[in-house]
């Protein structure tokens, strides 16, 4: 679009794969929720970063909105480094965990102690929150705009980052909805093997020979 470049001369490769530890391997959630000062008892959704195209003024109208249809739901939030007390609803701040930025391999724990991960940003260069936590077994629920379909695939579910009820209607149905979470679940595994070293290796490697085959046959 900004450099006149022809469309079929770009050849995607995404190269920022998960680790062998984003996993589905089970863990015992009530001691991570203790080692990390997280409520135990709570539905948990999941938000990271903090820059503003995070877009996390949606995040909390969100956790407004299913705590007025009385959904026993807390916020983890991963990375916050401001002041909680930023936020002008007052009465919502004692449902929003904050986790400074933690080790790499910590990362999972957080991710299978969460119900749902919820990253309505504005804008994503890869996404790569939403293919670890697929990789994790976690539903995933993104913004439709820039990479965000192309990493999560056509059966996610996504919206318009700016609209938080709908963002909400999608989380209280896979509270609600034992199958349909399970489902959206399934998909987000299935759809993270398709990202992998093999794959991203032999993607490089067939790039490489048609440009010299272009370049010496």
């Amino acid at each position: 679009k900004f450099t006149s470049c022809n469309e079929s001369k770009i050849e995607v490769i995404n190269i920022n794969i998960p680790e062998d530890y984003f996993n589905t391997t089970k863990i015992n959630k009530d001691e991570i929720c203790r080692n990390f000062n997280i409520p135990i008892n709570s539905k948990k959704i999941l938000i990271t970063g903090n820059g503003f195209y995070k877009n996390h003024i949606t995040s909390i109208k969100i956790l407004e909105n299913l705590l007025k249809n009385n959904i026993n739901v807390s916020l983890i939030w991963i990375g916050h480094k401001g002041d909680l007390n930023l936020i002008k609803n007052k009465k919502i701040i004692h449902k929003i965990t904050k986790i400074p930025f933690i080790k790499k391999i910590d990362l999972p724990k957080i991710y299978k102690v969460s119900d749902v991960v919820l990253t309505p940003s504005l804008y994503e260069g890869l996404g790569l929150v939403n293919l670890e936590a697929m990789k994790c077994g976690i539903p995933v629920i993104t913004s439709n705009t820039s990479s965000m379909p192309e990493i999560v695939g056509p059966q996610a579910l996504m919206c318009d980052p700016m609209d938080h009820n709908k963002f909400s209607k999608y989380i209280i149905k896979l509270l609600k909805d034992e199958e349909f979470y399970k489902k959206i679940s399934n998909y987000g595994i299935s759809r993270s093997k398709l990202f992998n070293n093999d794959q991203m290796h032999k993607k490089i490697i067939k790039l490489y020979i048609d440009e010299l085959k272009k370049k010496f046959l």
